[in-house]
Formats: structure tokens, C-alpha cells, sequence
């Protein structure tokens, strides 16, 4: 099959026998296209109603019903489909796309389908085999992640290599549980994914150092009217005396102030913001941090309990830009980094 680009929407779902036939002329149709008039017709595993009695077929459906695309795959527990695979491998054979449906990412959501599939029961890698002038089969695989296994090269039967394919393989994670009473365990999960981080101050009009403390979880709640949805340990020294003046500054943080990051985070230590650059919020002279992505001035709406951190809801009474940092700091597996634009 030829390389494709420019995606559109399709479903995949395992196929119906009604449209055995239909599968079978698509893949005839699809390897024609490609690689010449096919001369396996007498092979029975050519067809889909013989296919589907131990293996499962799978379509790309269009959004019109129309059928785009078919794979086969091995079935959890079943045999497989090469006799060079392990239990725990997935295997797959006649991956074709209609030539008319070409160029529309219905190969790539068909292995990125049938890959979810393999990972959610079990299965520790996706295991292929094609041909050495299937180039853009190859590309198509490349993109996906596959690996190139020259040591498992050709297809073997009854012991004896009787073709010359190549093997790609695509190394599946596993999805051992963490426990869910491991307190380590489940932040080492939430961890991996990736946060910005905001800094939180107030001054509370006594005369003491202002309170500071940075968050991760702070997110727009609603743009009309403007509100935030942000939460707090419950161990934080600093949200109480931040709860009690009923509103806050929040500053999101730049990529170059992690170091400015874990000192806020400290808890108990005094007068967090002494010597770090602030200027005053419009409307309640709070300190928003210089050197920062962007600011928000907020009016505390509610408070709710979520477990081990207070669930705060806030009014948006002003916002903007800071001038410091194009780019906001961000925070994942207890380490600070910045963010790159994808290629």
C-alpha cells in the first residue's frame, strides 16, 4: 500500500459477514493497485468468511458507510497468524486500503486502532510482516513507531522459511495497575502527566509578608462570565491566610523560574516573596510575580472538599500578559522543563 497524508474521520469495527465479500474485493482491489494482478487467488485465507473463523477482521469505515480499509488480526487467546510470534505478541496480515480512499490516514487509524486494541487485553507488542517492495507500507510503519526486526525476518511454515518479508514490531506498554492505596505509586501516575505551574499570593493588609504557594491545577472553569477552577493541599500553611482575604493573584509562571517555583512550594517558610520583583494587582494590590507568562486577579466564589486538597472555585476580575516569559514553566515527574512547538 502507498504512503498516506491528509486524515479523515473513520470508525473502525470488526466486520460483518455480509461484507466478506465486499472485504475481499477491496483487498484484491487494493493489492492490484499497488503490486499487479494477484496470482494467490486460490489461497483460502484469502478469504475474509475463512479469515473470521478463527481471527478477527476488522473494517475503516467512512462516515457515508462506505468500506475504506481492512486488517486481520490474531484474537487474545487464539492462535497466530505467523508461527514465529509469542503468546503475548498481536500479529496482523492483508492490511489494505481501497485505492479511492488513499492519502486519507485510513491505513494509520486502522494499526493506530488495532494497536489500543492490542495493549487494552494484554498483548506486549504488535508483530508484522511485509514485503521488502512494500515501501510505503514501510513508511506508513516507520511513522507509527514500528521497529524494523531483521532477526525475525521471512515466513516461516512447518519450520522452513518460504518468503522473504520483513518483520516490523511495535513494542507495547503494559497496563499493570498501580495500587491504589500506594500514595507514592498514584502521584508517580498522575506525574507523568504534565501541568503548568501557577503561583498564588496575597496580601493581607496586617503589615505581614504577603502568603505565596504555587499550584498545578488551575484551569479555566468558564469564559462567560470569567471564572477558574483551581485546588490546594489541604496541608498548605499559606492557603488559609490567603482564604481569608477572599481574593488572590495568580501568576503563571515562566519556564526559566523553576528554581522560583520550589521555593514558594516550601511549606512554613517565611516571607516567600522577599526579593523576588512583585507589582501590586489593579483592583486588590496583590503581588503578581515579574518575569511571569500571564496574571489573573481573582475573587474566591467557593470552596468545596475533595479529598486531600480544598476544590476552589474563583471570579475572574482581571487578567493579562506579562512580558517575561513567551513560553510558561511546566512540571511533570517532579522535575521542571519548558514547552517546544511540535515539528
Amino acid at each position: 500500500m502507498s504512503g498516506e497524508s491528509g486524515p479523515t474521520p473513520v470508525a473502525v469495527r470488526p466486520a460483518r459477514p455480509d461484507e466478506f465479500a465486499a472485504i475481499d474485493a477491496l483487498l484484491g482491489a487494493a493489492y492490484a493497485h499497488d503490486y499487479g494482478p494477484d496470482d494467490s487467488a486460490g489461497d483460502p485465507f484469502r478469504a475474509a468468511a475463512v479469515r473470521a473463523g478463527a481471527y478477527d477482521v476488522w473494517v475503516a469505515e467512512g462516515r457515508d458507510g462506505s468500506l475504506l480499509g481492512s486488517v486481520t488480526t490474531r484474537r487474545p487467546g487464539g492462535p497466530p497468524l505467523h508461527e514465529d510470534v509469542a503468546p503475548d505478541e498481536l500479529d496482523l496480515r492483508l492490511l489494505g486500503v481501497a485505492p479511492a480512499a488513499r492519502r486519507r490516514g485510513v491505513g494509520a487509524a486502522l494499526m493506530r486502532d488495532i494497536a489500543a486494541r492490542a495493549a487494552g487485553t494484554g498483548f506486549h507488542a504488535v508483530v508484522l510482516k511485509t514485503g521488502p517492495e512494500m515501501r510505503g507500507a514501510h513508511r506508513l510503519y516507520d511513522a507509527l513507531g514500528y521497529e524494523r526486526r531483521p532477526e525475525r525476518d521471512g515466513l516461516w511454515i512447518a519450520g522452513e522459511q518460504r518468503l522473504d518479508l520483513f518483520t516490523y514490531a511495535l513494542p507495547l506498554a503494559s497496563l499493570a495497575e498501580a495500587p491504589l492505596t500506594d500514595a507514592a505509586a498514584a502521584r508517580g501516575v498522575l506525574g507523568s502527566f504534565p501541568t503548568g505551574v501557577v503561583a498564588l499570593a496575597a496580601a493581607d493588609g496586617d503589615g505581614a509578608p504577603p502568603a505565596a504557594l504555587t499550584i498545578q491545577s488551575f484551569v479555566s472553569l468558564s469564559v462567560s462570565p470569567p471564572r477558574v477552577l483551581l485546588t490546594v493541599g489541604t496541608g498548605s500553611t499559606s492557603w488559609p491566610r490567603i482564604a481569608a482575604t477572599g481574593s488572590f493573584a495568580a501568576t503563571v509562571l515562566g519556564e526559566g523560574q523553576g528554581p522560583l517555583a520550589r521555593r514558594l512550594a516550601r511549606p512554613g517558610a517565611p516571607n516567600k516573596l522577599g526579593g523576588i520583583p512583585t507589582v501590586r494587582s489593579p483592583r486588590r494590590g496583590h503581588p503578581v510575580i515579574a518575569g511571569g507568562s500571564s496574571w489573573f486577579e481573582c475573587a474566591i466564589r467557593e470552596e468545596f472538599d475533595g479529598g486531600d486538597h480544598r476544590i476552589v472555585v474563583a471570579d475572574v476580575e482581571a487578567s493579562g500578559l506579562l512580558g517575561g516569559a513567551d513560553r510558561p514553566l511546566l512540571f511533570a515527574r517532579s522535575r521542571f522543563g519548558g514547552f517546544a512547538p511540535a515539528s
